[in-house]
């Protein structure tokens, strides 16, 4: 066993104590072999020895600079120790300004990431390059506290001539390393430098509690790191019954398994999941080419040589990944819920929602057209995106074009892009149009109820020919790219008024889905809950809410939602953005608040709600705490309310199908709650805004409020 560190002494039995130093030191590079008698401490000796074999010159003034200032950026950028860190070294640097030494942070290699400390002090050290990006490992600049210390693996105090190269003989050092806490591995080193006059038998014991903070603060973000995977593995486990479910650490490392999981891996590898994952050709096949598919950090690959298909889950904690979910299928299995990249953003595992995916999948793999149909909000362009995502066409590009949103004397440039100088501020280059950007992928029409009649033959022409002609040229130009269209509005009814073509609505109307609404799989909001909030609080950086029992409740079993899923995610939103920990009544929109509460503090009783069904996950935990007690349960359906107190106008409701409808008066009522805000309006009444500019024209509103 070594002393690291030194007894206090005198100035003068420092000068006394250096002389001697450095006469071993001249002696044992005369003649290294005969060094063992030496006074010279065992883990110097030591270093030393280690020195003489790796050739290091022990002439040597000042180390190397290994890393570049825009390297140093990238690693602090990304580095969790140097952010756990940082507190603990600022807190140390002012305890030691004063005292004439420095503070360091350094990597696993002994580079430099963190340098603080007395002025005077840095301008000297600097002439040895101890600066911010230097190597000061032992095979660099010889025996020193930090290098040695990463080579022993423990603290060390380094005096004087102790060092190896005489450069650096001036100093005294005391450093302890920095340990994963799991793998117990050194990830850096806390050093503090000063000149060897200075020297303190206090300063090891000093950096060796920094090093404790540091590593306390790392295991309370690992048990952080550790809870969120462990619920996100619960939550997938739950998502996808009867398929494998692994969650790992950032380190890859195992950190739950569920039975399906360890039967695949028996089955089709002949191993256990430990033998499994400890094999690099596995880790490098599942992460070395990662590219994440959209915001939901989730990726496929194939394992061909166990037969399993894998799709990958990056899961972010406090804004830093922490880990990964792994869901894995038998190549070629049907077995149902079992996800993929193209549909890892649709969120429910109800009936209903597993059929239209289950239909999505088959047309997917087909070139047909698809009309997706269903109230606004029930997420049509996330299942068009599935459909391409799923297809033979998932590499080219997927281009959305809201039709209701383009003006008509636009659309035509929109779609079938222009020649050069075809109109007055036309680019001298022309501009392709939207079928020409989908070229060899897929084109979405949304609200396509809402094209206007008179430029639906020239979308037929293009649907029949696959060609177009750009605005001011006659040539005609090939394309090739799936139509997916949708929308939320009656074309049978509006066919028969006359309002949209009956040839298009057959070219379009090959394959036709309906997307359901909310209120129509209550089963999937708490799912729905779990998975926004997740999404919000890694959006915003902060701690993921819980939600209030009646407002769960309100949520989950009683709230019509005419807005759909899109209405769930700005309430959701809304609501993290005001709460306090937890999602309170009064952390809602002012019309959810009102159709929960109605005038009263309390929440109003479920009107014309069929008895609730009791489901297997009626006690899911949405936050963190289980939100949903013992006795709540999963409802049947329920009869959905207007959120609004507009009543329908029979002559507007037969006007146009998929509206609520709205006299004259009920319109400026409105306008006037949702003080002028057209968009908001439109929601409300589910129509679009188009829709809405023509009811507001039939009734003189737009031209005496002077609405452009």
């Amino acid at each position: 066993m070594y002393h690291a560190h030194r007894t206090v002494l005198s100035p003068e039995e420092l000068r006394k104590q250096r002389r001697r130093l450095e006469e071993s030191w001249d002696h044992f590079l005369r003649d290294p072999r005969a060094a063992g008698s030496s006074s010279i401490r065992s883990v110097v000796l030591e270093s030393w020895s280690r020195c003489v074999q790796s050739g290091v010159d022990p002439r040597r003034k000042a180390t190397d600079i290994s890393l570049k200032e825009d390297q140093i950026k990238d690693i602090l950028q990304y580095s969790q120790l140097y952010e756990l860190s940082f507190p603990v070294l600022q807190d140390l640097s002012l305890q030691v300004k004063e005292t004439g030494y420095l503070v360091t942070l350094c990597d696993p290699k002994g580079h430099i990431l963190f340098l603080d400390g007395d002025h005077q002090v840095l301008k000297k050290a600097e002439r040895m390059n101890f600066v911010v990006g230097a190597d000061w490992s032992e095979q660099s600049i010889g025996t020193n506290a930090i290098g040695t210390c990463l080579e022993v693996g423990q603290p060390v105090q380094i005096f004087a001539a102790e060092h190896f190269c005489v450069g650096v003989q001036d100093w005294t050092c005391s450093s302890a390393p920095i340990r994963d806490p799991i793998s117990r591995e050194i990830i850096g080193v806390v050093d503090v430098t000063g000149l060897w006059r200075d020297i303190q038998p206090h300063t090891l014991s000093m950096v060796t509690m920094a090093c404790g903070t540091i590593q306390s603060r790392m295991n309370q973000q690992i048990a952080g790191a550790r809870f969120e995977l462990s619920e996100r593995y619960q939550r997938a486990h739950r998502r996808y019954p009867g398929n494998g479910v692994m969650a790992l650490d950032a380190a890859f490392h195992p950190v739950a398994v569920n039975e399906e999981a360890r039967q695949i891996l028996r089955r089709h590898s002949g191993r256990e999941v430990e033998q499994w994952w400890d094999n690099e050709r596995i880790h490098a096949a599942l992460f070395a080419a990662r590219s994440p598919s959209g915001d939901e950090g989730m990726y496929e690959v194939t394992l061909e040589e166990c037969g399993i298909r894998v799709v990958v889950e990056e899961v972010q904690w406090s804004g830093r990944r922490v880990g990964y979910l792994l869901i894995l299928r038998p190549m070629g299995s049907q077995k149902a819920a079992g996800p993929t990249v193209a549909w890892g953003g649709v969120i429910g595992r109800s009936p209903e929602i597993l059929s239209v995916i289950s239909r999505c999948d088959v047309v997917a793999h087909t070139d047909v057209p698809v009309l997706l149909l269903g109230e606004s909000g029930t997420g049509k362009e996330l299942f068009a995106r599935g459909i391409h995502q799923a297809g033979p066409r998932r590499n080219g590009p997927f281009i959305a074009v809201n039709c209701g949103a383009l003006q008509k004397d636009l659309l035509a440039s929109e779609l079938f892009g222009y020649a050069p100088g075809a109109f007055t501020g036309a680019s001298k280059t022309g501009k392709p149009g939207k079928f020409e950007e989908a070229q060899n992928g897929t084109l979405f029409l949304d609200e396509i109820g809402e094209m206007p009649p008179e430029f639906q033959v020239h979308l037929l022409r293009v649907l029949q020919e696959r060609e177009v002609v750009r605005l001011g040229s006659s040539q005609p130009i090939p394309v090739n790219a799936r139509i997916i269209a949708a929308t939320h509005r009656n074309l049978e009814e509006m066919i028969r008024r006359g309002e949209f073509r009956e040839d298009l609505y057959f070219r379009l109307h090959v394959v036709s889905l309906t997307i359901p609404p909310l209120r129509d799989r209550r089963g999937d909001i708490p799912l729905l809950i779990d998975h926004i909030l997740d999404q919000l609080s890694k959006r915003y950086h902060i701690p993921r809410p819980g939600l209030e029992p009646d407002v769960f409740d309100f949520f989950a079993h009683r709230y019509p939602w005419p807005g759909n899923v899109r209405e769930l995610k700005h309430a959701l939103e809304y609501a993290v953005l005001f709460c306090n920990r937890v999602i309170t009544w009064r952390d809602l929109p002012e019309t959810l608040r009102k159709a929960g509460l109605g005038d009263s503090d309390r929440p109003l009783a479920p009107k014309n709600a069929d008895p609730p069904v009791t489901s297997g996950d009626h006690r899911l935990a949405v936050g963190r705490s289980t939100l949903a007690s013992p006795r709540q349960s999963l409802p049947g359906p329920v009869k959905s309310t207007p959120v609004s107190r507009l009543e329908p106008d029979p002559d507007v409701a037969n006007a146009e199908p998929g509206g609520t409808g709205a006299d004259r008066e009920q319109l400026l009522q409105l306008l006037e709650e949702v003080g002028g805000n057209l968009s908001e309006a439109a929601r409300r009444l589910r129509i679009a805004r188009t829709t809405l500019y023509r009811r507001l024209d039939r009734y003189g509103i737009r031209k005496r409020l002077k609405i452009e």
